[in-house]
């Protein structure tokens, strides 16, 4: 069951990487609105699109590995609360965004959620 867990926290911890990659992505080039072809030539050449495309790829295989050990209703809750307390920390850490007074209540109410959901398994 440890491992099985830790496989989740891994899971989680690509998928988060891999949204502050595509983030930092997009920070150095700036979209349009519209798909074109300079937006194509952008996503197939920054490395940074394709670590994050890595990192998703990796959470993917992962959550399958897991599915097949686990109850899906405790993994997936599991896995998108950890997953949002990941990209909380990394938007403070990485982008200077806010830490709001509903930011670290919703925290720490999806905290005291994941303490109960693994109690029970």
């Amino acid at each position: 069951m440890l491992t099985n867990i830790i496989l989740v926290v891994i899971a989680a911890l690509c998928n988060s990487l891999a949204q502050a990659s595509l983030k930092q992505a997009t920070i150095a080039k700036s979209f349009s609105i519209g798909f074109n072809q300079q937006s194509l030539i952008f996503i197939l050449t920054s490395p940074l699109i394709w670590i994050g495309l890595a990192l998703y790829f990796v959470a993917f295989f992962l959550s399958i590995k897991i599915f097949e050990k686990m109850e899906l209703s405790f993994v997936s809750p599991f896995f998108m609360a950890l997953t949002f307390l990941l990209v909380f920390i990394f938007g403070n850490l990485i982008f200077k965004e806010a830490l709001t007074a509903n930011k670290v209540f919703g925290a720490i109410i999806i905290l005291v959620g994941i303490f109960v959901l693994t109690r029970g398994a």
